[in-house]
């Protein structure tokens, strides 16, 4: 009776218990002048126990916990236990009274404090779990009508009040219309507060008033109110404007020139951020301009970099006589720059020559329309001197003159008449190339071709490729690593892009791919390796070297591959080795050109070897009793044998039955199945068995139980292991012993959960129930009931 603090401890209370103190505490229930901050932690305290009642319950029920532990917990924390029902229904008429006689009043204790930013979050949730509960909705309708009329309260007291403007008040209303919202305050209600909000966001506002207008503008949609287009765009002005004013550094003037703009076009008014980025973005374009004639560097350069200074800063809407300065200097440099490249009459780089003529429309030189005259006319001198040089010697320099000529012309934009005109030339000419097979011609015509804007044929662009690998070949050491990759690659690159026979090098590099060719054949023979051997001599062939010069070396292979293929279908096939070596022994065979007929008798040899071993194992599985997992793995992996080795359709189809018919029937299986169960599934894809999909249910599940067991009595796992027995049970499962010894230890940790949920703090719940309701001051009577059911839950 003598304590003052305002905290109800209900984390493990009855539902009802928890509920109505939940929902009172929402609504801020007034113990001697609590605070509102300390009332929200009491509500979260005491919402934290429901959820853990409610799936205890839940989870007691599918684990089979004993229906007598069940229906006690239930007694414990029944929503409708008439002694709680009656103690607590007073607690709660008591705070939804609207009798100022209470302490504090309920109507002043809802929001003792202007409400918070997780208010509303904070009521809507206790309304929730009371509902999730069963708390009477009579009783939330009450609490909800009280949020209502606090809030047409509130509304109309901030809509009448009248002075200067205030970011409280703002913030007050915007919240309140909020909560209004959200708990179904009358429309027209609502509006008046929205259109009192929107009234504070017109006028004629100065600097003054800029963070007033942010705020204001970043609560509107909380208020629904809308903003005016002249202040909109405040907020983010603003704040770039304070992030650029932060650097001093000459890096950041472009933030600053960006700031201007935005506060411009925003319009903002002057802030002392503003004006401090106006300041920096003049001395910055000061500065470049009195470095601009002395920074080093390529002129086209210094000059790039004042224009675009020049433009951020006009763009920015600064202007006086530095910037004036600044404009004038641009169109100084701009004109050296054109008359420096002009002189050079083409020689100089092409990108310089374009970049002057571009800087100078920008920096505006006036007689830039005579200069380009001047630059066309030097162009099309050096185009006709290209064409004439090029008809009169097709050589390397000439292709590359005039390729270089229609390159700048098109870089510089230039009369594209004239350069398409010079593009056939240099097509007509690569063409003549062709006809000639002049191999180098057609390689330095192609090279240069992207240059001329000239189309290129497929034919010629494969000989150019071919013709550089040759040469490059041609320059490699011998015995070198990469010596014999390297030739059969030019080799095969020659004859895949047709390149003339009297080609320059082809000859000798066919020459030295063939010796290389015999001498990795004969290494691979010497070390029993037929398959380096095959690869080499099939290289070889798809390279392009004719046949009678391989003849002698593929005798060879081809022997010892026979003597290879005879080995291998004689092996008694027992592994899966034996069988993979007769299937590769027989392609090997045919790929280097065998006759069919030794292959095929290889083959029939082995097959009829291995028939009679799974005909014979086949048999014995069917007949024997009691079938070990072992023995079934057995047959399964001699059935794998002869998928590998393509056997008889037939036999490996009654081999799969066999495998299944061992299998005990889908209904009569039982725990003691389960072990030849698991391997067959383990095993069914080697054999193609069909076996039924309650059987892969199970075997996935015995995975599960076994990773479940070393952790099933803790909390953590018992999602996991909820969802194990309900599957088993769902898919039938035998009751195998490590399915038994996981249901036993998941019914100890519900029942053991169930008890310490409900019993072990329920009766501290209750106790503290109590104390609210002498501080209320309920009746003796009624406290004199609780307090018995107080002392039979703790016994």
């Amino acid at each position: 009776a003598n304590a003052r603090s305002p905290r109800v401890r209900v984390a493990m209370a009855p539902q009802s218990m928890q509920c109505r103190l939940c929902l009172g505490l929402a609504l801020s229930l007034p113990w001697s002048g609590a605070s509102t901050s300390s009332t929200m932690t009491s509500i979260q305290e005491g919402m934290s126990g429901l959820p853990s009642v409610l799936d205890a319950l839940d989870m007691a029920k599918t684990l089979g916990v004993s229906n007598a532990t069940i229906q006690a917990a239930k007694a414990s924390a029944n929503v409708k236990a008439a002694s709680d029902l009656s103690l607590l229904t007073e607690v709660t008429r008591l705070a939804g009274s609207t009798s100022s006689s209470l302490p504090g009043g309920f109507r002043d204790a809802i929001f003792e404090e202007q409400p918070g930013d997780d208010t509303k979050n904070r009521i809507q949730k206790a309304i929730a779990e009371g509902r999730h509960a069963g708390l009477p909705e009579g009783e939330i309708q009450a609490a909800i009508a009280a949020i209502r009329a606090h809030v047409n309260d509130t509304i109309a007291s901030l809509a009448a009040s009248t002075g200067s403007r205030s970011l409280e008040r703002m913030r007050h209303l915007a919240m309140t219309i909020d909560l209004g919202s959200a708990f179904g305050v009358d429309r027209q209600v609502l509006a008046k507060g929205t259109a009192a909000y929107e009234a504070q966001l017109q006028g004629n506002f100065t600097a003054g008033d800029v963070s007033f207008v942010i705020f204001a503008v970043s609560r509107a949609e909380q208020a629904h109110a809308k903003v005016p287009a002249s202040i909109a765009l405040w907020p983010k002005a603003a704040a770039a404007a304070a992030n650029a004013a932060k650097s001093e550094s000459p890096t950041a003037y472009r933030s600053w020139v960006a700031a201007v703009r935005d506060a411009k076009a925003a319009g903002l008014p002057e802030t002392a951020d503003v004006t401090t980025c106006r300041s920096r973005a003049q001395a910055h374009l000061a500065a470049e301009l009195a470095a601009s004639a002395q920074a080093p560097g390529q002129p086209d350069q210094r000059l790039l970099r004042l224009l675009d200074t020049v433009a951020d800063v006009e763009a920015a809407g600064l202007s006086g006589a530095t910037v004036a300065e600044a404009r004038n200097a641009t169109k100084a440099l701009a004109s050296e720059e054109v008359a420096a490249v002009l002189a050079s009459n083409l020689t100089a780089p092409v990108g310089r020559i374009v970049n002057a003529f571009e800087l100078a429309g920008r920096a505006c030189v006036e007689d830039l329309g005579a200069r380009k005259a001047e630059l066309a006319k030097q162009l099309s001198s050096r185009l006709s001197g290209a064409v004439s040089a090029l008809r009169a010697a097709r050589t390397a320099q000439t292709l590359e003159g005039l390729g270089e000529a229609v390159h700048f012309g098109q870089k510089l934009k230039q009369n594209r008449t004239e350069l398409e005109a010079a593009a056939r030339v240099y097509e007509a000419e690569l063409q003549s190339c062709l006809v000639a097979a002049d191999v180098d011609c057609v390689a330095n015509a192609v090279e240069f071709a992207v240059f001329a804007q000239a189309r290129v044929p497929k034919q010629a662009e494969g000989w150019r490729v071919a013709a550089k690998m040759l040469a490059d070949v041609s320059r490699l050491p011998s015995g070198t690593a990469s010596e014999y990759d390297a030739v059969m690659r030019a080799v095969s690159l020659a004859r895949a892009g047709g390149l003339p026979e009297n080609a320059t090098r082809l000859p000798a590099v066919r020459a030295r791919a063939q010796a290389l060719t015999a001498s990795r054949i004969d290494r691979a023979l010497a070390a029993n390796d037929t398959d380096s051997a095959l690869l080499a001599l099939t290289t070889a062939a798809e390279a392009g070297i004719p046949e009678t010069q391989l003849a002698g070396v593929r005798g060879k292979v081809q022997a010892s591959i026979a003597a290879e293929l005879s080995a291998a279908s004689v092996v008694e096939l027992a592994t899966t080795r034996d069988a993979a070596n007769i299937v590769t022994a027989a392609d090997k065979a045919r790929r280097v050109g065998l006759p069919a007929a030794t292959i095929a008798a290889a083959r029939a040899e082995a097959e009829a070897r291995y028939g009679k071993r799974l005909t014979a194992a086949r048999e014995a599985l069917a007949a024997s009793k009691g079938v070990s997992p072992k023995a079934l793995e057995s047959f399964a992996l001699l059935a794998d044998l002869g998928r590998k080795l393509a056997h008889n359709k037939t036999q490996m189809a009654l081999a799969a039955r066999t495998f299944e018919a061992v299998l005990p029937q889908e209904g009569a299986a039982t725990a003691g199945d389960m072990p030849l169960i698991e391997a067959a599934v383990s095993l069914r894809d080697m054999v193609r068995a069909q076996l039924p999909q309650r059987f892969i249910q199970w075997f996935v599940l015995a995975q599960r139980i076994r990773t479940a067991l070393p952790t099933a009595s803790s909390d953590k796992s018992a999602p996991e292991v909820r969802s194990i027995i309900e599957a088993a049970n769902g898919a039938a499962m035998p009751d195998t012993d490590e399915l038994v010894v996981l249901k036993e230890r998941a019914r100890a940790n519900a029942a053991f959960r169930l008890v310490t949920t409900v019993s072990g703090s329920g009766a501290a719940s209750m106790a503290s129930a109590v104390d609210v309701a002498v501080r209320a001051g309920v009746s003796e009577t009624k406290l004199a009931t609780a307090s018995a059911v107080t002392e039979a839950f703790f016994v």
